[in-house]
């Protein structure tokens, strides 16, 4: 058994930054295999540290106070292990997400996205800041024992813009959800005289709703009581008008097992977004046995198996409309297409998966020679 150490503090419920929360979510691996012993850091002044940072960032994005970037919490960043911590001398290995630990004396497996050059110029992200991130990526590839991206097309972006001097690897998101047995699914597919879609997505707007809503008065139109929809947002991003149609409803705000329950009672699962860094949401569409309809775009071809798992459209309430109509055409087709994205999502994405993929990962850190021991004097970096 390996032991992996995971340096991150607590989170609370009002913190829903994703990237924040991800490195708690790891702990569940030891749930999924006997391999691994997941070591969650107990340190006051690592949690002091990381919380001053997130303050400083929320100052800085939220209230355009104007702050150094460096100053703030950010994933391309250096930040001190915390030395008091017992677990560390424990541990045979340090799991980091994104930040990177200095005064690593255990190899560490780093998980990390590309840099999206386009992304960031967008967002008015100066070539300096663009040009310390990149810095920063190559520099900590060759440090780090292992280098995960959750996708291929995350690791084919990331090795054409890092250009890191260690190979790469793929290991998709953990997302310890449970799959619908076969009983369930079966009885769902078995009789479809009333095809059920679901949105869900904070950001409303951004995710596609508009779109969905105005395909789905044209289903309505052309085949009267055939289709419904239910639809989970908190409208973050603006306000969206939803039409008193038959068989639309709305729920602003959900917990995770009531929206994986809404998944398992759906036929389709529906986010026509206008670009997602990965979309945890499909993964457990396909897990609950829905047909996950996504733009198509190169994660969401990763995730969906080029196709063979789910709809990729173009972003259109023609092309959301065009691949609905289909099931009503072909159920038998439709329901094949569920029963491949459940097989996919056991094959590749379900949490025993992915806990022996890291599991494999840990126990080969010996051939991989990277054990961090420099000094960090060297680094020129701030830290939290």
């Amino acid at each position: 058994m390996k032991r992996i150490y995971i340096p991150t503090p607590p989170s609370f419920r009002f913190i829903r930054d994703g990237d924040f929360n991800y490195p708690l979510l790891l702990r569940n691996l030891q749930k999924y295999t006997t391999d691994l012993e997941m070591i969650v850091s107990r340190s006051l002044s690592l949690d002091c540290r990381t919380y001053f940072r997130l303050g400083l960032a929320y100052l800085r994005r939220r209230l355009k106070v104007p702050l150094p970037p460096e100053w703030t919490w950010m994933l391309s960043q250096y930040y001190l292990l915390p030395d008091e911590d017992p677990g560390l001398s424990n541990a045979d290995a340090i799991l980091a997400y994104e930040r990177y630990p200095l005064k690593a004396r255990l190899p560490v497996i780093w998980i990390t996205g590309p840099t999206d050059l386009e992304k960031l110029r967008r967002r008015g992200v100066s070539q300096r800041e663009i040009d310390r991130e990149i810095t920063f990526k190559r520099n900590v590839n060759e440090r780090a024992a292992a280098t995960i991206l959750t996708s291929e097309s995350k690791k084919r972006h990331f090795d054409e813009v890092i250009q890191p001097r260690k190979p790469t690897y793929v290991i998709p998101f953990f997302q310890a959800v449970e799959g619908i047995c076969q009983d369930a699914f079966d009885q769902k597919w078995a009789e479809l005289s009333e095809i059920k879609l679901l949105f869900i997505g904070r950001a409303a707007k951004r995710k596609g709703l508009p779109l969905l809503i105005e395909a789905y008065i044209k289903l309505r139109q052309r085949y009267a009581e055939k289709f419904s929809l239910h639809v989970i947002s908190n409208f973050a991003d603006g306000p969206v008008d939803i039409p008193s149609l038959p068989g639309l409803s709305c729920e602003r705000e959900v917990d995770h097992p009531r929206a994986l329950q809404r998944m398992r009672a759906s036929h389709y699962f529906i986010m026509p977004s206008e670009e997602e860094s990965y979309g945890w949401v499909y993964v457990e569409a396909m897990a609950q046995g829905a047909i996950p309809v996504a733009t198509d775009h190169p994660v969401q071809r990763d995730i969906l198996g080029n196709g063979r798992a789910g709809h990729l459209i173009a972003r259109t309430a023609q092309g959301v409309a065009d691949v609905l109509v289909a099931s009503v055409r072909d159920g038998d087709s439709a329901r094949a297409l569920a029963a491949a994205g459940r097989e996919l999502w056991e094959n590749q994405f379900s949490p025993s998966v992915i806990a022996a993929r890291f599991a494999d990962l840990a126990h080969g850190l010996e051939d991989l020679h990277g054990l961090d021991s420099r000094s960090t004097a060297r680094l020129g970096e701030s830290y939290a």
